[in-house]
């Protein structure tokens, strides 16, 4: 087995909602995690406090935006903490009942799981990205999606960025809880 892949993660993520106006509403939200990687000096916590606006322009264009503080503290002193701007914006167009467009720009640390392919040390990264997705329903129980994602990964401590490109695609099959 692979073991430096090997990592256990508990997290909570709160949110809060005060609409505002018919079309608007005020956001918080809450995520804290902790990744334990089997005794390893990249245990580390994480909390990320946001707060934004969310709106329904139009009956089918609706939007998100978050802007907050986030603190990745590593169990080891010395280790390449981050304390710093975390941020969030989405925007989805129904094009209708069944079918839905989503555009997704996000900005913070992440936690990666091939640390030792791309760092000498455990050391986080912040990633500035966007997703764009098209999601498909055509029935109520069958889900299609197809999604395209950029980013860009600048190493904390270091002159490295990589720039990655993913494309993935997924059938959701949705059954109700009673039968």
């Amino acid at each position: 087995t692979d073991r430096v892949d090997d990592f256990v993660m508990h997290s909570i993520q709160l949110d809060g909602l005060r609409k505002v106006t018919k079309r608007a509403s005020l956001l918080a939200e809450y995520y804290g995690a902790h990744t334990d990687h089997e005794g390893d000096h990249r245990d580390n916590w994480l909390h990320r406090l946001l707060g934004g606006v969310a709106w329904d322009a139009t009956a089918k264009l609706a939007g998100r935006a978050l802007v907050g503080y986030e603190s990745r503290d590593y169990r080891v002193d010395g280790e390449e903490d981050h304390d710093g701007l975390a941020a969030s914006a989405d925007v989805q167009y129904r094009c209708s009942r069944k079918l839905r467009a989503n555009l997704r720009a996000f900005y913070g640390t992440q936690e990666t799981s091939d640390y030792y392919d791309n760092l000498e040390d455990a050391r986080s990264y912040l990633t500035t990205g966007a997703t764009a997705s098209l999601e498909w329903q055509p029935r109520k129980d069958l889900q299609w999606s197809v999604r395209g994602t950029w980013a860009n990964d600048d190493y904390q401590g270091s002159s490295d960025l990589e720039t990655t490109h993913n494309v993935d695609g997924s059938i959701l099959v949705l059954r109700s809880g009673s039968r």
